[in-house]
């Protein structure tokens, strides 16, 4: 018999998954004018209560500061963590969680007045930057500073609307973050004309989910949930066609059939895979809906597409 996942088991008995998610940052997690939660960690969450108990809606999301996600993870308070993480080697091996994978690459960078008339950082001697607290950005701005041998100032706060603000007060030279979350904050400003983001990157962002170790099939389970939307844009099955086209309903059909035994394993319903594909689309509609040609931001795949395209995005066989 299949050994029970005690992760899954809790959240059966329970009824909703809970995900830990930021306390407020576009596109990726965030309340929208009605107080219903959007952007692509929230969908992501949403592929998981799909495929583990058939409706993408019971889902609790729980915000959390960025200084207090992981422990609220480790603790249990929450059954997994899609809130704009990057994997480190640190954050995977000491903390009591579990990287799943990278599920977007992105990289910080900086937003800064037009009236400043800046190129690019290095031209400023000491720039002040203003940040969001609990993150990695002091230290991959350490490192971009100290290896290049310019000093610089930096400032915490709480919240991104904390730091947001005050970036606008005019004190700071740049307000630093993942460029997809500037671009985005950007867009919500009242001129964002008056501001530019920077050419310059300085660090790499493999953004994913966590999960709290000690549950291995939790693990495995929310891992396989993430190529299954890779899976199904290969094969070009979307939310549309699996309704419509018998041809992609037995295209998914074919390979539920084939994973019966590992599905079996997982303890999860055996249409999983379309319970997914249903409800929350694929990897390039996640995408799309929230980064790219169905977004305000209209940004183009680049290494977010599929390995096929020239992208990272890559997921292994489903046999």
């Amino acid at each position: 018999m299949p050994i029970p996942c005690p992760t899954l088991k809790k959240i059966i008995r329970r009824g909703t998954l809970r995900a830990g998610v930021s306390q407020g940052i576009r596109p990726l997690s965030y309340k929208d004018n009605l107080g219903i939660w959007r952007g692509f960690d929230v969908d992501f969450a949403q592929a998981v209560a799909a495929a583990t108990l058939g409706d993408k809606g019971l889902v609790e999301f729980i915000p959390l500061a960025p200084q207090d996600r992981f422990t609220s993870l480790a603790k249990g308070d929450v059954d997994i963590l899609t809130a704009n993480a990057t994997g480190t080697l640190s954050r995977d091996i000491e903390l009591g969680i579990t990287f799943v994978g990278v599920i977007y690459y992105d990289s910080e960078g900086f937003l800064s007045p037009k009236k400043l008339k800046i190129n690019n950082i290095l031209e400023i001697d000491e720039p002040r930057f203003a940040i969001q607290a609990g993150t990695t950005t002091a230290q991959n701005l350490s490192d971009f500073f100290s290896s290049r041998q310019r000093g610089f100032s930096v400032r915490s706060f709480a919240t991104p609307e904390e730091a947001m603000k005050e970036y606008l007060s005019g004190q700071y030279h740049a307000y630093v973050l993942d460029r997809t979350a500037l671009a985005a904050e950007r867009n919500q400003l009242s001129s964002p004309d008056d501001h530019i983001i920077l050419p310059d990157m300085i660090s790499k962002e493999p953004m994913g989910p966590f999960v709290a170790e000690g549950d291995e099939k939790w693990w495995k389970i929310v891992r396989w949930v993430f190529y299954a939307l890779i899976m199904l844009e290969e094969v070009g099955v979307s939310s549309s066609t699996i309704q419509s086209d018998t041809v992609h309903q037995t295209i998914v059909a074919r390979i539920q059939n084939k994973i019966m035994e590992a599905t079996n394993v997982m303890t999860l319903p055996e249409d999983w895979i379309s319970q997914i594909a249903l409800q929350t689309g694929n990897y390039g509609e996640l995408f799309d809906r929230h980064f790219g040609v169905l977004s305000e931001l209209k940004l183009p795949r680049a290494l977010n597409d599929l390995w096929s395209r020239g992208g990272l995005i890559y997921a292994p066989p489903f046999n």
